[in-house]
């Protein structure tokens, strides 16, 4: 979850990243097979700097073991991804390599777009029990690089400060808000600009404890077995959002994802409630913060509190690459010991990767490891994702949230929007 509001069809300029030398390519194929003279374009939608240094390092690394390839790669937001995919779809002109889950793009998948991996070396590499999220119909589509999680960043100097515990409760996590903003500090620092704070924030919620009650929910809301106003939880979690939302910083409509990570990592407020990806951004802004992560808790029984996690920076490949040989090697390198380390040490995160790891384990990656460790744990990549047409419209639904004072005001009208959109969109088909 990321980054930009829904905007006009737009590819982005390819950006300078292409990590081969400037010199011709040599022709014919490499001792291993591999393509020499192939250009391989990487399309993704990734916005954090750490993540974009460390695609850069994958494929210098990539380059000095394939010399003649060449890796051209382009970008655009998360809203405009879909149909950008669709565009390129249209005009035959996938990209080779292509970042996000074969679940939430699983329409490519059906219509044969996307590279069966199963049977290939690169699946190897990754931990068997991280593949879920990238397996539809008991094949492999897609390699994940890390496992990320939702939940709270906080300051653990300004919590104490405060007076205040880590919560563990519904009921606690209401009154460390209210506590916090009582003694001068804005609780929660947002930017609504971008879907990667507002959706980040919904989705630590959402597909936490609640969705585990129900964890096919999405699948059966697409087919039309059930509607988004049968869901009591799917309220539920948007009544909670609305008491959150009363405690963040009140210019949140006009800043976006890095606005918000730079508030909190400076100390301007107490808490962002984000995915990992948050993590490496939020460090680099301020490399000496005291900052630890919590689960979100959305209930009052404490058991029943999960912390979200998924399978995350997820690479897949085009079925019809004219280079499929070395479309392979760059997604084996990425998925080598080697690639997993370069992977992990930008986002400092924790790798799926086997025998891959960070050098030096953030406080937060700890934090988050040890709900890991726990058990308390829901993996919302492990069921399907809305797709297609219907993952467009949950994207531009949720967006217009914050913006929208009368879904604020009438949560039923908003939830009924959702069931509205689904019906139209089926009837359509």
């Amino acid at each position: 979850m990321r980054r930009k509001l829904l905007a006009p069809i737009a590819v982005a300029a390819a950006l300078a990243l292409s990590a081969c030398s400037s010199s011709a390519a040599p022709s014919g194929v490499s001792s291993d097979g591999v393509e020499n003279g192939a250009t391989l374009t990487v399309l993704h939608y990734l916005t954090e700097k750490p993540k974009l240094d460390g695609l850069n390092q994958l494929i210098k690394g990539f380059n000095k073991q394939y010399p003649g390839v060449k890796v051209q790669v382009e970008s655009t937001s998360l809203d405009q991804y879909g149909d950008t995919l669709k565009l390129r779809a249209s005009g035959q002109q996938m990209p080779d390599i292509l970042f996000g889950s074969p679940k939430t793009y699983s329409e490519f998948v059906k219509d044969g777009l996307i590279r069966d991996l199963t049977k290939t070396d690169v699946v190897n590499t990754i931990d068997p029990k991280y593949l879920d999220g990238t397996t539809i119909d008991g094949k492999v589509y897609g390699v994940p690089l890390s496992l990320g999680a939702g939940g709270v960043f906080y300051n653990k100097d300004i919590f104490a400060k405060a007076g205040v515990d880590v919560p563990k409760t519904w009921t606690e996590f209401t009154a460390v808000m209210k506590r916090l903003k009582d003694n001068g500090i804005t609780p929660f620092a947002a930017g609504y600009k971008d879907l990667g704070t507002f959706g980040g924030a919904l989705y630590a919620d959402l597909f936490g404890g609640p969705s585990a009650k129900d964890p096919n929910w999405r699948a059966e809301v697409q087919a039309g077995k059930k509607k988004f106003s049968d869901l009591d939880f799917f309220k539920e979690s948007w009544q909670r959002f609305g008491v959150r939302n009363q405690y963040v910083n009140g210019d949140a409509n006009q800043v976006g994802l890095d606005q918000s990570e730079q508030m909190f990592a400076k100390g301007d407020t107490a808490m962002v409630i984000l995915g990992s990806w948050g993590l490496a951004p939020i460090r680099s802004y301020n490399p000496q913060g005291n900052f630890g992560f919590f689960l979100l808790p959305t209930f009052d029984t404490q058991k029943d509190n999960l912390m979200q996690v998924f399978t995350d920076d997820n690479w897949m490949a085009s079925a019809n690459s004219k280079y499929p040989k070395a479309q392979l090697a760059f997604l084996k390198y990425m998925t080598s010991q080697e690639g997993g380390k370069i992977w992990a040490d930008a986002i400092q995160g924790i790798s799926t990767v086997k025998g891959a790891s960070a050098t030096k384990v953030d406080p937060m990656t700890a934090d988050i490891q040890k709900y890991i460790n726990a058990g308390q744990v829901w993996n919302s990549s492990a069921t399907d994702d809305f797709s297609g047409q219907y993952l467009d419209a949950w994207f531009k639904r949720i967006q217009e949230y914050p913006f929208t004072p009368k879904w604020q005001s009438d949560l039923n009208a908003y939830v009924g929007a959702f069931d509205s959109d689904f019906d139209r969109i089926r009837q359509s088909q």
